[in-house]
């Protein structure tokens, strides 16, 4: 016991005076090595961190939110729609997915204004004139007749101030119509086209104001053999997808891929699969 009581005093100095003659000498002690590899650990799993969370964000920058409304055959839920459909593959051409959001005529574009969402399917040209976060794409998507659709026989229209005598009924937002329609008898808002054609069928309104396509498809669908498109139409203009500001330059890419799409037959093709119909009837 004598012998191993002085074998531990000997060697407790020896370790004490290693320890201060490593301060002393500037080698790093045991715990020193230990801190040193804990910390660059640390940092190793706080880069591969950030590493992944940016490559989420990455690959989550590719879908693009548009914004748009649930107007047959142009646009539907089943996104199979002529601007759906466009839309997809003109966007896919310069490498983004898109997500359909529907919503409201006005939403649509107070979203896409506001930065909420990223875009939106077509309107008319000017847009950014009320909505200045937007960009209007150089390259048109189609040109739109803007009709009177009605079931009264005696009824003829010639321009906006023709509908003076009649009690007329449009969707709130689409802003050609309300700029433009501002002298009739009574003039009534509905918020979707379902509630639009209803006011129609039910002899409510007169005339309900709205895009040819649209107008033609939603008659059908409900049986409304007898309404008719008032021709010539009110107004026709170029309508345009948009971006909010953010995206501006990939607008210039998406417009230069539209382009290319008329050229090579792949815009034809939705558009003959979609509303070619509707212009042989």
């Amino acid at each position: 016991m004598a012998l191993i009581r002085s074998s531990l005093c000997i060697g407790e100095p020896a370790i004490a005076g290693s320890y201060r003659n490593s301060r002393h000498t500037g080698e790093p002690s045991v715990m020193a090595k230990f801190r040193n590899v804990a910390t660059v650990y640390l940092l190793f799993v706080v880069a591969s961190q950030a590493l992944l969370v940016q490559t989420v964000l990455s690959e989550s920058a590719k879908t693009l939110i548009i914004n748009t409304e649930h107007f047959p055959p142009l646009s539907t839920t089943k996104e199979t729609g002529f601007e759906d459909l466009v839309a997809r593959e003109m966007y896919r051409r310069v490498g983004y997915e898109i997500r359909l959001n529907f919503l409201p005529s006005e939403r649509v574009l107070y979203n896409a204004n506001m930065g909420i969402d990223d875009g939106l399917l077509s309107r008319v040209g000017g847009m950014a004139k009320k909505y200045p976060n937007l960009v209007q794409f150089e390259e048109s998507l189609f040109k739109a007749d803007y009709v009177a659709f009605s079931r009264k026989k005696n009824i003829r229209v010639a321009g906006w101030d023709s509908l003076k005598p009649y009690h007329v009924g449009i969707i709130t937002g689409w802003k050609i119509l309300e700029e433009n329609i501002t002298n009739a008898k009574e003039l009534t808002k509905v918020k979707n086209a379902k509630a639009l054609f209803s006011l129609l069928e039910f002899d409510r309104i007169d005339i309900a104001v709205f895009s040819k396509y649209s107008g033609l498809q939603i008659a059908y669908q409900r049986g409304l053999h007898d309404v008719r498109a008032l021709m010539p139409p009110l107004a026709t203009r170029k309508r345009y997808f948009y971006l909010h500001k953010k995206h501006r330059a990939l607008a210039s890419r998406a417009s230069v891929a539209l382009r290319a799409m008329k050229n090579d037959g792949s815009y034809k093709r939705i558009f003959d699969r979609t509303l070619g119909k509707l212009m042989l009837n």
